[in-house]
């Protein structure tokens, strides 16, 4: 598959580029490809810790982590050309511990696609919420509690 790299930086880090490629394969997930029209960019980048998953030095998966009581992982994506190869599981995981290094031991949120239920469910995630709508799309709360065992 190649060579897997995760790198966690703060918007202030980031060079201009890194941040174009970023907003770019965001938009094109969550706005083109889900075909929902919305302002992607928003305050909690300014705030947020971004986690880039790179293979071969490619762009291949991204999320973002959102500073709060309860900190909460959102943008969630792998880039089309790289899924079913499980990178779904390897960047939440490395999301995940991210958060654990950055907040300690907390209960981690993340609003669901309503269809990623079962995905979110394989990481220790609970549904927290009726399914309710965000940008015109089916969500749900769930919550990861900070007792929850680490996943294989």
């Amino acid at each position: 598959m190649g060579e897997i790299r995760f790198s966690g930086q703060w918007l202030r880090e980031m060079s201009a580029t890194a941040l174009h490629e970023i907003v770019a394969l965001r938009e094109a997930v969550f706005v083109v490809e889900q075909a929902c029209a919305y302002q992607e960019t928003d305050a909690h980048d300014l705030v947020a810790r971004h986690l880039s998953l790179r293979i071969d030095g490619e762009l291949a998966g991204y999320l973002r982590i959102v500073p709060g009581d309860m900190p909460a992982i959102g943008r969630v994506l792998i880039a089309a050309g790289f899924r079913g190869r499980g990178l779904g599981h390897e960047l939440m995981n490395a999301g995940l511990g991210e958060t654990r290094r950055l907040y300690g031991v907390v209960a981690v949120r993340v609003s669901a696609q309503a269809h990623l239920r079962d995905f979110y469910r394989q990481l220790g995630f609970v549904v927290t919420s009726d399914v309710y709508l965000e940008d015109g799309i089916p969500h749900c709360a769930m919550q990861r509690d900070c007792g929850v065992a680490e996943p294989d």
